[in-house]
C-alpha cells in the first residue's frame, strides 16, 4: 500500500478538490454518533464501502485507525478528530491504488429541534498524473455521497425500529 501524506483538519481549506454537503437527520446528534462508530454498519447504508473494520483494539478516538474497502480501492484512516456527538474527522495514511497524495474528511453534527443539522467536507489532493479526472472524481463522490445520505437516512430509521421492537 501506497503511503499518503498526513494533513490535519486546516487542509480543508487548502485542498484542491473539495466537497461539502449539509444535510438534516431526523434523529440525535447521540443517535448519529452512534451510527458513525459503528464501523460494522458503514457497508449498509455508504455507497461502494464492502468492508470497515478498526485497526486496533480499542475502538476510536484520536490516533485510532480503521480499514475501509470502497469498490477495488483499499484504505487505511487514522482520527484526527473524536468529539464524540459534535465532530469525527480521519486523513487517509495508505491506498492500494494511489491516486491521492492527500485525504482529509469531517463531519460536525448540530443538535437542532427535532433532527440533526450535518455538514460533511472532504479534502482532497490528486497525484499530478490523475489531475485530468478531477472533474470525474468529483462527480462520483457527489453522487456516492447524495446516495449515502438517502441509505441512511431509510437503514437508521429500519434500525432504530428493530431495535425498539
Amino acid at each position: 500500500m501506497a503511503k499518503l501524506q498526513k494533513r490535519d483538519l486546516s487542509f480543508l481549506n487548502q485542498a484542491p478538490l473539495k466537497l461539502e454537503k449539509t444535510f438534516q437527520l431526523p434523529y440525535s446528534p447521540k443517535e448519529f454518533w452512534e451510527i458513525l462508530i459503528d464501523n460494522e454498519g458503514w457497508t449498509q447504508w455508504f455507497e461502494g464501502m464492502t468492508y470497515c473494520q478498526s485497526l486496533d483494539s480499542v475502538k476510536g478516538g484520536v490516533g485510532s485507525k480503521r480499514a475501509v474497502h470502497l469498490d477495488n480501492m483499499k484504505v487505511v484512516e487514522e482520527f484526527i478528530v473524536w468529539e464524540p456527538e459534535q465532530k469525527w474527522g480521519f486523513t487517509a495514511i495508505e491506498m492500494n491504488i494511489p491516486v491521492l497524495n492527500s485525504l482529509v474528511e469531517l463531519i460536525e453534527i448540530q443538535k437542532e429541534v427535532g433532527y440533526s443539522s450535518v455538514t460533511w467536507r472532504v479534502g482532497a489532493q490528486l497525484k499530478w498524473w490523475a489531475s485530468p479526472a478531477k472533474g470525474k472524481l468529483y462527480k462520483d463522490l457527489d453522487k456516492a455521497f447524495e446516495v449515502s445520505i438517502g441509505r441512511l437516512k431509510t437503514w437508521n430509521t429500519e434500525s432504530m425500529n428493530k431495535k425498539n421492537m
